[in-house]
């Protein structure tokens, strides 16, 4: 059965807070978002999927959901998260 999750208040929309469970794992959080961005530059917003960030990544779509809320917060997190050092 799933852990409830609720959002932390003051958390980024999109973002799930976790009440319990196992730690997540920062090394499948990286391999995600590598894969969102990668699906993103490649096929553009409407042309990704959550399963297809799941395969790209090695993770189910269950693994998504327990980090981020939906496809729009993937992506969004993917594209700040790759290009923070960009910016000044």
């Amino acid at each position: 059965m799933k852990a409830p999750t609720t959002r932390a208040s003051g958390s980024a929309p999109g973002l799930s807070k976790r009440t319990s469970g196992r730690p997540r794992s920062e090394k499948t959080r990286q391999a995600i978002l590598k894969a969102a961005f990668h699906l993103l530059k490649r096929e553009g917003f409407d042309g990704v999927s959550t399963q297809q960030i799941a395969i790209e990544a090695g993770v189910s779509t269950a693994t998504l959901y327990r980090w981020w809320d939906n496809k729009q917060a993937i992506l969004l997190d993917a594209y700040l998260e790759t290009t923070r050092d960009l910016l000044p």
